[in-house]
């Protein structure tokens, strides 16, 4: 039920959106980003506005004082070292794509008639996030997305091995983030650090029914926070003590970190449900536990370079494993904790529309609509489309033919690239070998879309804005004023 009442609303919301009726109420100076304050001695935060001024390009806060930073963070945006573009003419192939039953050898087009019906073991379910067989009390427990920070002086992460799902996009000044979604995370004393929402990453684990944690977000974001179509966790909140806390060994604000029981306890203070509705369907296709999806026919693709300048990300596939382990800022993604290197299956390549917000640094993506992509696995890549009706409706991955992207059992790493940055993106049998994930052809298309969608997005901007102010403060009141982020109130 829940599920059904979030879909009419998400469908309701893009109506309005797409109505873009005008509130006179709201001018364009109304829409100012906000992001968590820090004191290093203390875990009470205090909440400052910052508008961005583009007379003088810089933040300034309530008081007229410059900030320290023009960003949210701190960074280093030289990298270890320059990151060089090949260009290769793409060489024909045929996107074939199969199912193998490693235990008889048999082939199941995905296209022809469907595999017989999965036999999972008696007390076991099949994971929604992975596809492999865990216990109900890990597998039908709502998962748990959590912000973490990926600059420089943030990383390794902790806890961050154990995330089953990994969705990664440039935010701002060329600075990735992620959101790492958690079903196995019991245990965990460590995990972060914690960074502030975009509003894009609610649109991408929505289909998951993920609890959403964050601390701070940008104020794009808040209209989609303060609705009821998300469970979410935030550090600027009064209950925040609960279960977030400051930590070496980095300096703030890249040290806020929480743990397993410090989310259980924020959890109940909030009330979620930590149960999937009776009618949830999962939002991802795996293949039988014990079997395989055949690349055969597909690109080679053993090693992916996915274009963001700043972290430089690259995955290497290890036929020994089946598995690609992650690098970036030249060096391997690991976590902090075990000093495990990252590893994942699956590796989703979706191609987007996006451009800033206004005349800020902040990236603004279009999550809704259709577009193409990428799926990689085994060492291969095959071409597949994406599809979301609605900014809180679950993503639908499909082949070339139209028929649905099954995947390996196995963890899953989600790249969003921008359309018009898509010949960045590189991949190829070894780091020699490397061209453009697309057709020169292609990716002269796509940079042209990119700018007739941003030309258009610019020119309902405003009106755009000012109706989602309206949501925001709709959403506010209808919970009798009370906000579930503590930020940015008028």
């Amino acid at each position: 039920m829940r599920k059904q009442l979030r879909r009419a609303a998400a469908l309701a919301l893009t109506s309005m959106l797409l109505a873009a009726a005008v509130s006179p109420a709201y001018a364009e100076d109304d829409i100012a980003t906000y992001e968590e304050d820090y004191d290093e001695g203390s875990i009470e935060y205090a909440d400052d506005e910052y508008e961005y001024t583009d007379e003088e390009e810089t933040w300034y806060d309530e008081e007229g004082g410059e900030t320290e930073a023009y960003y949210e963070e701190d960074y280093d945006d030289a990298g270890d070292g320059e990151v060089y573009y090949e260009e290769d003419d793409d060489e024909e192939y045929d996107d074939g794509f199969s199912v193998t039953d490693n235990t008889s050898g048999q082939e199941n087009q995905l296209a022809s008639e469907p595999a017989p019906e999965e036999q999972i073991p008696d007390g076991m379910v099949k994971s929604y996030l992975t596809g492999e067989y865990v216990t109900p009390d890990q597998g039908r427990r709502r998962p748990i997305s959590f912000m973490i920070d990926n600059v420089k002086d943030s990383w390794p992460q902790s806890g961050i091995a154990s995330a089953d799902i990994y969705y990664e996009c440039e935010v701002e000044a060329d600075l990735s983030r992620i959101c790492a979604v958690f079903e196995r995370y019991d245990g965990l004393q460590k995990i972060g650090p914690m960074r502030s929402c975009r509003d894009y990453f609610i649109s991408l684990v929505s289909g998951l029914d993920a609890i959403y944690e964050h601390y701070g977000q940008a104020a794009y974001a808040l209209p989609y926070l303060e609705s009821d179509d998300v469970d979410n966790i935030s550090g600027m909140m009064g209950y925040a003590s609960a279960g977030f806390y400051r930590d070496g060994p980095f300096s703030a604000p890249h040290n806020c970190y929480t743990s397993a029981e410090g989310m259980q306890k924020m959890i109940d203070i909030c009330g979620y449900s930590q149960e999937y509705d009776d009618d949830y369907e999962p939002m991802l296709n795996f293949a039988a536990y014990g079997a395989s999806v055949s690349m055969d026919g597909g690109r080679e693709a053993s090693y992916v370079k996915i274009g963001y300048p700043n972290n430089d990300p690259r995955f290497i596939y290890h036929p020994d494993t089946g598995l690609y382990t992650r690098r970036q800022y030249g060096g391997e993604h690991t976590d902090l904790e075990t000093g495990e290197t990252l590893a994942v299956k699956n590796i989703i390549l979706e191609f987007q529309n996006g451009t800033n917000y206004q005349d800020s640094p902040y990236l603004h993506y279009e999550t809704t609509g259709s577009g193409k992509g990428k799926y990689i696995t085994d060492g291969k890549a095959v071409d597949i489309t994406w599809s979301r009706e609605s900014f809180f409706a679950p993503v639908e991955y499909k082949l070339a033919d139209g028929s649905p992207l099954v995947l390996n059992t196995g963890k899953t790493w989600v790249n969003i690239i921008r359309n018009g940055q898509m010949d960045r993106c590189l991949i190829g049998p070894s780091e020699e070998e490397l061209s453009c994930v697309v057709s020169d052809e292609e990716a002269s298309a796509a940079i042209a879309e990119n700018e007739k969608w941003t030309a258009d997005y610019k020119a309902g901007e405003l009106p755009y804005l000012q109706q989602m102010a309206q949501i925001r403060t709709d959403n506010v009141a209808k919970h009798n004023g009370e906000t579930k982020v503590e930020v940015g109130l008028p």
